[in-house]
């Protein structure tokens, strides 16, 4: 992967953080006026939180290997989880 890839990734931290940081607010500004909890500002806080931990700690082992000079070998799990047949009943991915 190359610098570009970091930048870009760094550009998606910010955009999640600015976006944590304004549904934050629009959560805070709720409990304060004692309006009805907005749940939906808590579960979007809550799903760009997950995205940023996990975008984080790809930038940071980019930067790392870069860093390092190492190479990263990677291999393709295929994803057999949650595939239901024609009825809704799990079934084998073939």
């Amino acid at each position: 992967m190359s610098d570009n890839t970091t930048v870009s990734m760094r550009n998606d931290l910010v955009q999640l953080a600015s976006n944590i940081e304004a549904f934050a607010k629009q959560f805070k500004e709720k409990l304060q006026s004692s309006a009805t909890i907005d749940l939906d500002a808590a579960n979007e806080i809550v799903r760009n939180h997950s995205t940023f931990a996990f975008t984080l700690g790809g930038v940071c082992s980019l930067e790392q290997k870069n860093a390092n000079g190492k190479t990263v070998k990677a291999t393709h799990v295929a994803n057999y989880h949650n595939v239901r047949d024609a009825h809704g009943r799990f079934a084998r991915k073939v």
